[in-house]
C-alpha cells in the first residue's frame, strides 16, 4: 500500500510541477488571486522543487512495484491529474473527445494493476 501512495504523490508533484511551469511561461494567474506568487521565477523555482519531490517519491514507489505498474500508474494518473488541474485551476475547458481519453487512461491503468 506504501508503494501506491508514493506514486500517488509523485504524481501529484508532477502534475503541480507542470502547472507551475505553465504559470511561469505564461504568467496566467490562478483562478484565485495568489499575489505572492505573481513572480515566473517563484513558479520555476516551486515546479523544480516539486519535480525533485516527485523523483524520490517515484524512486521510493520502484523499490517496491514492478516497473509494468508503477509506470502506467504515475503517467496515467499524473495526466488525470493535470486534466483536472487545468480545468479547475486555469479555467480551461475539456472537450468530450478528452474527458473520453480520460476515462481509457483510468481503465488501462486498473488493468495494468490488475
Amino acid at each position: 500500500m506504501t508503494a501506491y501512495f508514493f506514486v500517488f504523490l509523485a504524481a501529484a508533484a508532477s502534475a503541480g510541477a507542470t502547472v507551475l511551469l505553465k504559470l511561469s511561461a505564461t504568467n496566467a494567474p490562478l483562478a484565485w488571486d495568489v499575489s505572492f506568487l505573481s513572480s515566473r521565477y517563484l513558479y520555476l523555482g516551486a515546479a523544480f522543487a516539486a519535480y525533485g519531490f516527485g523523483f524520490v517519491c517515484y524512486w521510493l514507489a520502484l523499490r517496491r512495484l514492478p516497473i509494468s505498474v508503477g509506470y502506467p500508474l504515475m503517467g496515467g494518473v499524473t495526466i488525470l491529474m493535470v486534466g483536472c488541474c487545468d480545468y479547475f485551476l486555469l479555467g480551461q475547458t475539456v472537450p468530450l473527445a478528452r474527458i473520453a481519453g480520460m476515462v481509457l487512461i483510468t481503465i488501462g491503468m486498473a488493468l495494468a494493476v490488475a
